[in-house]
């Protein structure tokens, strides 16, 4: 396992995180929110059970870690700040705030919630397109923590104080949950604690409606204030999708003004050919937008192998779902069958039985059923190993014993069955997300080589030959020992000698 040292500048920046001394911060912070909740939540109509549940009984403070970026070109590839707020104070009243924006979210003009739904959103502009039509992407830099909080509590005010009267939770009460869930943003990095003082941390629930809110102000106002307005504005969070029916020159000024209309910093590609936006490329053709699948290039299709430790339906999940996103995405034909194609050879090279692979992206028709119903029948749940796939016919057997008692016959309506669950993997196993602190070893501890551990009850002691070397029987070539290596240590391969 490669272990990437990052450097993480951002986290002394005093214009977002700042250092903290108070060890039991998060204790703390816990304790004002039950004090508030427990004197305004009544007032609300919010019965004891549900303030119980707003807030941990034992508070834990986050972790900040990042994802890295990887499908950018640059070697370390850059972070993405996250801080982890599962078990913190603010947790629960994240997910509360998070319940009540996100109807609002769904009612902006420019809201888009995932691909599919941008793909049937492109439907709603006049075509066939002028021919001098100009598609523009435009990204907000670094959003969730360079949106102030005064500016992100305004925006996400106007919205709440426009719901239909009379609204519950009251728009004061919910303003002072997003207030403490911005300002008690506290995490922990190199075992020091530090608080979050602008912005919001991508980890918190709200994060993405508070940010969506944001923006959809931030957009509503600064499109009002244009004299030329784009043909379509759509947008995923930071991500923006602009059709522009005017000249080149209007849309760079266009640009420009943006840029100059708040704190945020924004980037742009425009093209009267093609453009990537969220996972697809958007391209017109004979006037009309057509879209096709976008693949990174970092994507290397290395799917699960064949002979990896899964089930049989899992293996055969994965090309049926790859191609029914495909046929989804796709508008023509052709790009469908050149993605399928690359898919056919992907799977083949993980070792899939091509007839295998073709059955599942070619033979069948590729139509999601979304009127099946839920099974209600009886599930044995356990972790999946190879033996355990015949129990299910077992089962069926053991299903007929039991009808033929009166006693048990109604015991179950439809045979019992058993369901997989995922069994722990590479990633579990080597995967924390706090880092063990590297510890400063002495110098005359850390001494490469193999030796006894001369403790007095180690049997093994006898037989270990101190060295610094082993010779290899395969090459024949001498080797140094890296690490210092005694008795006890753990994950070791001895040699016979």
């Amino acid at each position: 396992m490669i272990r990437v040292s990052y450097n993480f500048p951002w986290i002394y920046y005093t214009y977002t995180y700042t250092h903290i001394l108070y060890l039991y911060i998060s204790k703390r912070f816990n304790q004002e929110i039950k004090k508030f909740l427990s004197i305004e939540g009544p007032k609300e109509n919010i019965n004891e059970e549900t303030l119980s549940l707003l807030t941990p009984d034992t508070p834990r403070t986050p972790v900040f870690y990042i994802l890295p970026k990887i499908h950018k070109s640059t070697r370390p590839p850059p972070g993405r700040p996250i801080v982890s707020g599962y078990g913190s104070p603010t947790e629960r009243l994240s997910s509360y705030v998070d319940e009540i924006l996100q109807p609002i979210v769904k009612n902006l003009k420019s809201h888009i919630k995932n691909t599919d739904h941008f793909i049937e959103r492109l439907k709603e502009v006049q075509q066939p397109l002028p021919d001098d039509v100009i598609l523009v992407t435009i990204d907000a830099q670094s959003l969730y923590t360079n949106i102030p909080h005064n500016l992100g509590e305004e925006a996400v005010n106007s919205f709440l104080s426009i719901r239909p009267k009379p609204a519950s939770p009251s728009t004061k009460f919910v303003m002072s949950l997003i207030n403490m869930i911005l300002t008690m943003n506290n995490f922990r990095f190199k075992n020091q604690n530090y608080l979050q003082i602008n912005g919001t941390a991508m980890g918190t629930r709200m994060a993405p409606a508070y940010a969506n809110l944001f923006m959809g102000k931030l957009e509503e106002d600064f499109l009002n204030s244009q004299p030329y307005k784009p043909l379509m504005w759509l947008r995923f969070i930071d991500d923006i999708f602009m059709i522009w029916n005017n000249s080149t020159e209007l849309l760079k000024n266009f640009l420009e003004n943006l840029n100059k209309f708040s704190i945020l910093k924004f980037t742009w590609n425009f093209s009267k050919n093609i453009l990537t936006f969220l996972d697809v490329d958007v391209f017109v053709q004979s006037g009309y937008l057509k879209t096709k699948i976008h693949i990174k290039e970092t994507n290397t299709m290395d799917y699960l192998h064949f002979n990896s430790c899964h089930p049989v339906h899992v293996k055969k999940s994965i090309p049926k779902g790859l191609s029914v996103r495909a046929k989804k995405l796709c508008s023509n034909n052709v790009d469908f069958h050149n993605y399928v194609d690359k898919l056919g050879n992907a799977f083949v090279r993980r070792n899939y039985p091509p007839k295998f692979v073709h059955n599942q992206i070619k033979h069948k028709k590729l139509h999601v059923d979304q009127s099946k119903s839920v099974q209600n029948d009886v599930q044995f749940v356990t972790k999946y190993f190879p033996g355990l796939y015949k129990t299910n016919n077992v089962l069926k057997t053991a299903y007929k014993i039991l009808e033929s008692s009166p006693i048990t016959k109604n015991l179950f309506l439809k045979p019992p069955r058993i369901v997989f669950s995922r069994n722990t993997n590479l990633k579990n196993l080597l995967v924390r997300p706090k880092l063990p602190q590297i510890k400063q070893q002495n110098s005359k501890k850390n001494i490469s080589g193999c030796r006894p551990c001369n403790d007095k009850r180690c049997a093994t002691c006898k037989i270990i030959k101190p060295s610094n070397l082993f010779n290899s029987s395969t090459t024949n070539k001498t080797y140094p020992i890296i690490g210092n290596i005694n008795c006890k240590t753990k994950n070791v391969v001895y040699q016979l000698t």
